[in-house]
């Protein structure tokens, strides 16, 4: 069943529905820390996969490189980052 981005900023929605052109988004966890975790299945790949939105601003950026270089059965494994601008900040 498709998740309900509604609550989502507006900013991460249009990002959500470009990204949804591969991607069927069917659970969003928002009480993690430091941003908003959407989980769903790329229908190119056929990899169920997490897709990370961080509260950054213009911080650090250190925690998608730490978790890359991590090999844990229980942390999900990073297979792409990147700087993400949005035209207007998150609310």
């Amino acid at each position: 069943m498709p998740v309900d981005l509604t609550g989502l900023p507006e900013a991460i929605r249009a990002k959500c529905d470009e990204l949804a052109r591969n991607i069927d988004f069917n659970r969003l966890i928002d009480k993690g820390a430091n941003g908003y975790v959407l989980i769903g299945h790329n229908r190119v790949s056929e990899q169920d996969i997490a897709i990370k939105f961080y509260y950054w601003g213009n911080g650090d950026r250190v925690e998608p490189a730490l978790l890359a270089r991590m090999n844990c059965e229980f942390t999900l494994r990073v297979l792409h980052a990147e700087v993400w601008t949005p035209i207007t900040p998150f609310s």
